[in-house]
């Protein structure tokens, strides 16, 4: 037990790498490695403005900036959303980007230690939880009754909501009462 709090490390070139990993000698877009400093990495598009995410692999950082903005030594000139290709000015030197794609790729299923079977046949007759007395299994809702439930709780709530505004409206003229009758005394 004295190596349990150890971290293991996958090692690089080994036979078994990372599942997470994509395979050996690829990027996560399926092509070589760039030796491009900068990546593009997302896009924001609001009713004001489109910014794109411009990840600096030397600082390691990453900066939103706004389409015709810049940021320190990095100028966002254009954003085709369509294509996901942004054109970036650094230093003078301009730069087209493509967002990395997802790749998926198939690796070997990892042997898994055998399930034990119990050797009673019994066991494997009897069901693990038994059903509720009275309980019918839940049937899918038809379209209709999944609007007349909505319809429903939409009218519960309109109820709620009158209740609360009409017991409201009911103390405030109790208190306006109360204050009327506090002022009418004489002192």
């Amino acid at each position: 037990m004295a190596g349990a709090g150890a971290c293991v490390r996958a090692q690089p070139g080994g036979e078994a790498g990372s599942p997470f990993l994509p395979p050996a000698g690829l990027a996560a877009g399926g092509a070589k490695p760039a030796s491009n400093p900068y990546e593009l990495t997302g896009s924001s598009t609001t009713s004001r403005e489109t910014k794109v995410c411009i990840f600096d692999a030397k600082a390691k950082s990453s900066h939103w900036i706004a389409i015709g903005g810049e940021f320190g030594d990095i100028r966002v000139v254009s954003y085709d959303p369509a294509s996901d290709l942004a054109v970036i000015d650094v230093h003078g030197s301009r730069m087209s980007l493509g967002m990395r794609k997802a790749v998926v790729s198939e690796q070997p299923l990892l042997a898994s230690a055998p399930i034990p079977v119990p050797a009673s046949p019994q066991v494997l007759s009897k069901p693990a939880v038994q059903p509720a007395q009275g309980v019918q299994p839940v049937q899918p809702q038809s379209a209709e009754t999944a609007k007349q439930e909505r319809e429903a709780r939409m009218l519960v709530s309109d109820l709620l909501d009158i209740g609360m505004q009409q017991r409201k409206a009911a103390e405030e003229a109790k208190k306006r009462e109360q204050e009327a009758q506090q002022a009418a005394k004489p002192n």
